[in-house]
Protein backbone atom coordinates (compact mmCIF):
# COMPACT_ATOMS: atom_id res chain seq x y z
CA UNK A 1 0.00 0.00 0.00
CA UNK A 2 1.29 3.43 -0.88
CA UNK A 3 0.71 6.16 1.70
CA UNK A 4 0.79 9.94 1.09
CA UNK A 5 4.02 10.34 3.06
CA UNK A 6 5.75 7.97 0.64
CA UNK A 7 5.19 10.23 -2.39
CA UNK A 8 7.95 12.79 -1.58
CA UNK A 9 10.40 9.94 -0.96
CA UNK A 10 9.52 8.33 -4.30
CA UNK A 11 9.98 11.69 -6.04
CA UNK A 12 13.35 12.14 -4.32
CA UNK A 13 14.57 8.66 -5.30
CA UNK A 14 13.83 9.21 -8.97
CA UNK A 15 14.68 12.91 -9.11
CA UNK A 16 11.45 14.31 -10.50
CA UNK A 17 8.02 15.38 -9.34
CA UNK A 18 5.07 13.16 -10.10
CA UNK A 19 2.07 14.51 -11.96
CA UNK A 20 -1.06 14.95 -9.84
CA UNK A 21 -2.76 12.10 -11.67
CA UNK A 22 0.22 9.81 -10.88
CA UNK A 23 -0.05 10.64 -7.19
CA UNK A 24 -3.80 9.97 -7.24
CA UNK A 25 -3.24 6.69 -9.10
CA UNK A 26 -0.55 5.53 -6.67
CA UNK A 27 -2.72 6.43 -3.68
CA UNK A 28 -5.71 4.56 -5.12
CA UNK A 29 -7.84 7.68 -5.56
CA UNK A 30 -8.24 6.89 -9.24
CA UNK A 31 -8.00 3.50 -10.93
CA UNK A 32 -7.03 4.54 -14.45
CA UNK A 33 -4.00 6.13 -15.99
CA UNK A 34 -3.97 8.99 -18.45
CA UNK A 35 -4.01 8.15 -22.14
CA UNK A 36 -1.20 8.39 -24.60
CA UNK A 37 2.47 7.54 -24.48
CA UNK A 38 5.51 9.21 -22.96
CA UNK A 39 3.63 10.73 -20.04
CA UNK A 40 4.55 8.51 -17.08
CA UNK A 41 1.94 5.78 -17.41
CA UNK A 42 4.33 2.85 -17.23
CA UNK A 43 6.40 4.43 -14.47
CA UNK A 44 3.31 4.89 -12.27
CA UNK A 45 2.12 1.38 -13.10
CA UNK A 46 5.49 -0.16 -12.15
CA UNK A 47 5.73 1.74 -8.86
CA UNK A 48 2.19 0.68 -7.94
CA UNK A 49 2.82 -2.92 -9.00
CA UNK A 50 5.98 -3.10 -6.91
CA UNK A 51 4.72 -1.40 -3.76
CA UNK A 52 1.11 -2.52 -3.48
CA UNK A 53 0.13 -5.55 -1.45
CA UNK A 54 -0.04 -8.79 -3.36
CA UNK A 55 1.64 -12.07 -3.99
CA UNK A 56 5.40 -12.02 -4.50
CA UNK A 57 6.59 -11.71 -8.11
CA UNK A 58 9.61 -13.66 -9.30
CA UNK A 59 12.11 -11.81 -11.47
CA UNK A 60 11.66 -14.30 -14.29
CA UNK A 61 7.88 -13.71 -14.31
CA UNK A 62 7.96 -9.92 -14.15
CA UNK A 63 7.27 -9.60 -17.87
CA UNK A 64 3.86 -11.24 -17.32
CA UNK A 65 2.73 -8.14 -15.44
CA UNK A 66 3.37 -5.70 -18.30
CA UNK A 67 0.83 -2.95 -18.59
CA UNK A 68 0.40 -3.00 -22.36
CA UNK A 69 1.93 -4.48 -25.47
CA UNK A 70 3.88 -2.17 -27.76
CA UNK A 71 5.50 -4.63 -30.11
CA UNK A 72 7.41 -7.88 -29.82
CA UNK A 73 10.23 -6.52 -27.64
CA UNK A 74 8.06 -4.73 -25.10
CA UNK A 75 7.81 -7.62 -22.62
CA UNK A 76 11.58 -7.81 -22.23
CA UNK A 77 11.90 -4.02 -22.04
CA UNK A 78 9.12 -3.81 -19.45
CA UNK A 79 10.73 -6.43 -17.20
CA UNK A 80 14.07 -4.60 -17.33
CA UNK A 81 12.50 -1.21 -16.72
CA UNK A 82 10.49 -2.51 -13.80
CA UNK A 83 13.63 -4.07 -12.29
CA UNK A 84 15.48 -0.74 -12.59
CA UNK A 85 12.68 0.90 -10.61
CA UNK A 86 12.66 -2.00 -8.15
CA UNK A 87 16.40 -1.72 -7.55
CA UNK A 88 16.14 1.98 -6.72
CA UNK A 89 13.16 1.45 -4.42
CA UNK A 90 14.88 -1.37 -2.53
CA UNK A 91 18.12 0.63 -2.22
CA UNK A 92 16.08 3.43 -0.62
CA UNK A 93 14.58 1.05 1.95
CA UNK A 94 11.27 0.10 0.38
CA UNK A 95 10.04 -3.48 0.48
CA UNK A 96 8.73 -4.55 -2.91
CA UNK A 97 6.90 -7.59 -4.22
CA UNK A 98 9.83 -8.80 -6.33
CA UNK A 99 11.56 -11.92 -5.07
CA UNK A 100 15.22 -11.74 -5.98
CA UNK A 101 16.85 -15.16 -5.58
Amino acid sequence: MIKPEMIPKIESIFGFHLYDWQKDYLLGKIHHRTGGRHNGNTFAYCVKLLLYDGDPISVKDLWKYMDELHGSRYARWFAGYCMEINTKLVAAGFKTRVEVK
